[in-house]
């Protein structure tokens, strides 16, 4: 017998939601942030077993596209890609608010963001929709963001996926020509 699906809460962004990503706190609450195409275009909800509810919201320049979060020194670091320049903004989330740690000025739109660490240092790659379509990848030192490297890809890049295959780092984004 497969498993059935129920809504236990829902919550109104106004817009569809284009990029959603959780975390457990250590009360057991989960935390979701949420890129959508309202305003403000970022917000952060809480699920504490019972009820879904906004917990704190930010205004990134038009449409928030995609998300991704970690945790670093007790904080959540939470990276947005969205549609107007800079297009690519780093939050903060200190468990009681959201502040902007940094942006980064990418090429089109940021639509997909993924972060990960190596060698303790703190990497972002970015699927933009620039002209040409760019792979943008981006290093956090704990102050500021700075390009490590990019390259053009032919079509638009939209998605990003993420593995380690060999020791290496490999990434996909790519959504057709």
């Amino acid at each position: 017998m497969g498993r059935k699906i129920v809504a236990v809460e829902h919550f109104n962004i106004l817009f569809r939601a284009f990029g959603l990503h959780s975390w457990t706190e250590e009360n057991g609450d989960e935390l979701i942030a949420c890129a959508h195409g309202s305003t403000p275009s970022f917000t952060l909800l809480r699920w504490d077993g019972d009820s879904l509810y906004e917990v704190d919201t930010y205004d990134v320049p038009g449409t928030s596209r995609s998300v991704h979060t970690w945790e670093e020194n007790g904080n959540r670091m939470i990276v947005v890609g969205h549609s107007t320049s800079p297009c690519l903004t780093l939050l903060k989330w200190d468990g009681t608010s959201l502040s902007e740690e940094d942006t980064y000025s990418i090429e089109g739109t940021g639509w997909g963001v993924y972060s990960w660490e190596n060698d303790n240092k703190r990497f972002i790659v970015a699927a933009t929709s620039g002209d040409p379509p760019n792979v943008e990848i981006l290093e956090w030192d704990g102050n500021s963001l700075s390009e490590v490297d990019n390259d053009s890809i032919p079509g638009s890049a939209r998605v990003v996926s993420l593995w380690e295959e060999n020791g290496e780092q490999l990434w996909l984004e790519y959504m057709g020509p």
